[in-house]
């Protein structure tokens, strides 16, 4: 064994080495002298202590295919390597460059740095974006045309070449030789859609239609010739076809000229649809799934069968809620006018009904038709109603409308009012003074009347308001002779009898 000063100048020696090496074998060579520090047991002694900072070193990469992808395309990145269990997160910082669910996209050309983390492990690459190739649109088919009341319903779609339309314009023109635009309307979106043009007036009509994107226009398609007369319950659709129009070759064959055909809608009408119009269409085309197609007879109306003529119903729709009905008060009955809602489809009949101010239903009755009035029946008179209304066809009910202003059903026609006097006002101006009629007939009073007959035999006849007293009756008091001036009373229910006559003399 070494002397204790012997050991000491050992230690000094090795420690004067360099690295962790040089010390832990310091260590070694100290351990049963107690390296782990003075005062510690033989316990500690025994178990080695590594003092100092441990590093582990890991990669972690970001992967996603292709590197190089036109604007708009999806990619998907994934990760691999590195170490623990901490979730893996991707961002960039690239203007015009977004990530979503672990899929980068670009609006814009140019490159896309994305970086991934776990943990305190990064990992980054870059993407390059390059601007789509976008083409013209092709020609879309031949339009649908569904012909209405002063307007015409256009359904387009997308060509079989070409790029991916934006948005689709269509024309109506007036026929040749002055073609002249009429109007337009646009359809959004790639797929197509429909849009009505309105305001047109009776008369030969074609329908154009063009699709639109960043890289220009398609070429042009047509419709038929289309001329609509309504006459009463008959519609007759007059076709000219030009077959070919619409292809993608662009070709215009001869113009094939049909017989004007009369076709009565209501021949087609199936139990609970409304008439749409008329549709030139080619027999793939599709339809809303409310609407049903009857085809009318095809033989006769293209020369190679590639369009055809329908007659288009579609379900009817549940009127809307009617507005409030009018109401007038007559004696133990009330009359209600209605009328159709703002919205839905057009009502068969109504049911009309009375409520009492304690909120119970007091009568009914029914209005067949668009609209119209009818009187509910057998109510108290004296008594305060309202009135509401609802809306039916084979679509279904609408729902009730607000009450009318409430009314108070009356009895009978007012009593006769009384006249008192009748003194000169002017040469041609009396005043006519009279007093209530001792019973209103069980409603307000609304207006009186003075009526005058003059010496030649004609009689004048002035309305004031509800309210007895002294009135001005204003001429003709032209000729000189007796004039006899009778007063009457007015409510919701009629007019009184005439009151007593009195008579005037004019010199």
């Amino acid at each position: 064994m070494l002397a204790m000063g012997a050991q000491s100048r050992l230690f000094t020696s090795l420690a004067s080495g360099s690295g962790k090496a040089t010390a832990v074998v310091v260590c070694a060579v100290m351990l049963l002298a107690g390296c782990g520090g003075s005062g510690g047991s033989a316990t500690e002694a025994s178990e080695p202590v590594i003092r100092g900072d441990v590093t582990t070193t890991s990669s972690l990469t970001v992967t996603g295919a292709p590197a190089t992808a036109a604007v708009g395309t999806s990619i998907a990145l994934t990760s691999a390597g590195g170490t623990g269990t901490d979730p893996v997160s991707y961002a960039t910082t690239s203007t015009g460059c977004a990530i979503t669910d672990s899929s980068l996209t670009a609006t814009a050309a140019g490159t896309c740095a994305v970086t991934a983390t776990k943990g305190p492990q990064t990992g980054t690459v870059t993407f390059t974006f390059t601007a789509a190739t976008v083409s013209a649109p092709g020609r879309p088919p031949v339009p649908t045309v569904v012909v209405g009341d002063g307007k015409v319903t256009v359904t387009v779609a997308a060509g079989l070449k070409g790029g991916t339309p934006d948005y689709y314009t269509v024309q109506v023109h007036t026929d040749t030789p002055s073609y002249r635009n009429l109007g337009t309307c646009t359809v959004t979106g790639a797929s197509g859609g429909s849009c009505d043009v309105t305001g047109l007036p009776s008369g030969y009509t074609w329908v154009r239609v063009g699709a639109r994107n960043s890289a220009g226009w398609s070429p042009t398609s047509e419709s038929g010739r289309l001329k609509v007369v309504e006459a009463g319950a008959q519609m007759w659709l007059e076709v000219n076809f030009t077959t070919g129009i619409g292809s993608q070759t662009g070709s215009m064959p001869t113009q094939i000229a049909s017989t004007p055909k009369p076709l009565r809608a209501n021949t087609w009408k199936p139990s609970g649809k409304d008439f749409v119009g008329w549709a030139i269409a080619n027999p793939a085309a599709s339809y809303a799934s409310d609407d049903k197609v009857v085809w009318a007879d095809k033989a006769i109306y293209s020369f190679d069968s590639d369009v055809w003529l329908a007659a288009v119903w579609r379900d009817q729709p549940v009127p809307g809620t009617p507005p409030a009905p009018t109401v007038v008060a007559g004696t133990a009955k009330v009359t209600a006018t209605v009328a159709a809602g703002t919205s839905g489809g057009t009502p068969a009949t109504y049911t009309v009904t009375a409520y009492a101010a304690s909120g119970t239903a007091a009568g009914t009755c029914t209005v067949t038709g668009a609209s119209g009035f009818c009187d509910v029946t057998a109510l108290t008179a004296g008594s305060t109603y309202t009135v509401k209304a609802s809306a039916k066809n084979t679509g279904g009910t609408s729902g009730e409308s607000v009450a009318s202003s409430p009314v108070i059903v009356a009895t009978t026609v007012p009593g006769a009012p009384g006249l008192t006097s009748i003194a000169r006002k002017t040469g041609t101006e009396v005043w006519v003074t009279f007093s209530a009629p001792s019973s209103d007939g069980g409603v307000p009073i609304t207006e009186y009347t003075v009526t005058s007959k003059g010496p030649g035999g004609r009689n004048v006849t002035h309305s004031f308001p509800a309210q007895a007293g002294r009135v001005t009756f204003v001429g003709p008091l032209t000729q000189s002779g007796w004039y006899t001036f009778t007063v009457r009373a007015v409510n919701s229910v009629g007019t009184s009898t005439p009151s007593n006559a009195t008579r005037y003399f004019k010199a």
